[in-house]
């Protein structure tokens, strides 16, 4: 991504556009100075800190923005199917909450990712997700030969609002479908072509 065009864009210098080594997992760190890139391996971001963007890159997972604007907090996560299982949603929230968010005030917005019709998955992954609640059935449709199709962005609007995020935004745009607007890594390996390139979703404060 431009990082130039879009700090300019916010209003930013691009050097206050923060980026994280993300890694698939649940970790949470908090912002605090000015740096183009943390060099922390994690997969979601807070600060209190006023005009710093905070940057997602993905290519089918779903980037997640979160913003407390009373209190002055904002969130950003990368959220894939083993950030989703291991709880990220539960961790940004509780990381917001302890540099001065209030839950009640927390707004969150799940971006472009891939929908449910194009997320094929083996029944060894169902299990993982059934296995400690046999509820998250609800986000898994039966399709031929044995497989499955998952619902991440429903999944994980779900996630929020079990933690009592009373407002939740789920822009509908699948990755996989929009070729001409949104790098898909799904529909590339299908393709049998490499996809180097990110999608970026920035929140500032």
């Amino acid at each position: 991504p431009d990082r130039s065009k879009i700090a300019n864009e916010l209003g930013l210098r691009s050097e206050m556009l923060i980026n994280l080594d993300q890694i698939h997992s649940n970790k949470i760190i908090k912002v605090e100075k000015l740096s183009n890139f943390i060099p922390s391996k994690a997969d979601g971001m807070v600060t209190n800190r006023f005009g710093i963007g905070l940057c997602i890159l993905t290519a089918d997972c779903a980037p997640i923005l979160l913003s407390d604007c009373k209190s002055g907090v904002i969130g950003a996560v990368h959220a894939g199917w083993r950030g989703a299982l291991a709880g990220i949603t539960i961790q940004i929230i509780q990381s917001m909450i302890d540099i001065g968010a209030k839950r009640s005030q927390i707004t969150a917005c799940i971006g472009p990712c891939i929908s449910q019709k194009n997320y094929e998955v083996d029944p060894d992954f169902k299990i993982m997700f059934t296995k400690n609640s046999e509820k998250n059935k609800d986000f898994f449709v039966k399709k031929g030969n044995e497989k499955f199709l998952f619902d991440l962005p429903n999944y994980l609007r779900n996630s929020l609002q079990k933690e009592k995020i009373q407002q939740v935004n789920l822009i509908n745009i699948c990755t996989y479908e929009e070729v001409n607007d949104f790098y898909s890594y799904r529909r590339s390996f299908h393709e049998n072509e490499n996809c180097p390139l990110r999608n970026i979703s920035v929140i500032r404060q």
